[in-house]
């Protein structure tokens, strides 16, 4: 197998990845608020990259809500995951993950 393009531990890909949320966030960001206010949501990010749209979701689905972010490479995702018991990370199909009720 060949090596994976976009290593996330590289710092070419990591600014990559820092130019795209700062390129589309913002837009994402707002498609998701004009739906409704997130609580609630149970959300699967496939790509998640830097974990910016990640990290937006956790802040927004509420106490009964969760995130799962998936990607090929989770160096990125993984550093974000440990701050939240509503984040769940993996490379393989997705399950549950925990409801953090402190929220």
């Amino acid at each position: 197998m060949t090596q994976y393009v976009f290593d996330n531990t590289l710092e070419p890909e990591r600014a990559r990845l820092a130019s795209l949320q700062a390129l589309l966030d913002a837009g994402t960001f707002q498609s998701f608020a004009a739906l409704d206010d997130g609580r609630g949501w149970r959300c699967w990010e496939v790509g998640g990259g830097g974990g910016s749209v990640a990290a937006w979701l956790c802040e927004h689905v509420g106490r009964d809500g969760y995130v799962l972010a998936t990607d090929l490479e989770t160096t990125l995702l993984e550093t974000f995951s440990t701050r939240t018991s509503k984040y769940a990370v993996t490379t393989s199909w997705p399950t549950l993950c925990p409801r953090d009720s402190s929220t």
